[in-house]
């Protein structure tokens, strides 16, 4: 019983990831890029696009992505109505004048998606790779090279009886 409170925790940790504090404006990932409008909306579109995601909403200011969780997310925010929980991701374009328009992403996961019992849940343990993936809009929109990904983390260690295999 022991090892079955210590489990969850742990398992918790891998849905929602280490938080990283964003040292931005809003506190939240984001980037200013210097390309117009439709630029920009097209380079987001296009990345999340390419990332498995579907527009789920769109306006003049603002973008929204969705795709499948997965099963780890799923797992923790499924429930009885609907087992299947969703990423969402909520980009916000503000005009900041001639060619400049301030991005900002936010990562949710979603439970009980597109019913009357929908809830979102902030994903602060994807402001990293939100951050990484706002910094390849922007070189896609202004025409740069793209940044270097950040490094993989190191892989957990398998824990037995209280201490970690070797």
């Amino acid at each position: 019983m022991k090892n079955a409170i210590l489990v969850i925790p742990s398992c918790l940790g891998l849905v929602t990831g280490c938080v990283t504090p964003m040292h931005t404006a809003s506190g939240k990932p984001e980037v200013t890029v210097a390309a117009s409008n439709a630029q920009v909306r097209s380079a987001v579109a296009n990345a999340f696009v390419n990332s498995g995601f579907h527009v789920y909403s769109s306006d003049p200011m603002a973008l929204v992505f969705e795709k499948n969780a997965g099963f780890a997310a799923s797992m923790f925010f499924g429930t009885v109505f609907n087992p299947t929980a969703q990423h969402r991701v909520r980009v916000s374009l503000i005009d900041q004048g001639t060619n400049s328009v301030r991005v900002m992403m936010m990562p949710l996961i979603v439970s009980n998606p597109h019913s009357g019992w929908e809830r979102e849940h902030e994903h602060s343990g994807a402001f990293a790779e939100s951050d990484y993936l706002l910094q390849c809009i922007k070189a896609d929109a202004e025409g740069t090279p793209r940044p270097q990904p950040p490094p993989e983390p190191p892989a957990a260690k398998a824990v037995a009886g209280g201490r970690a295999m070797q």
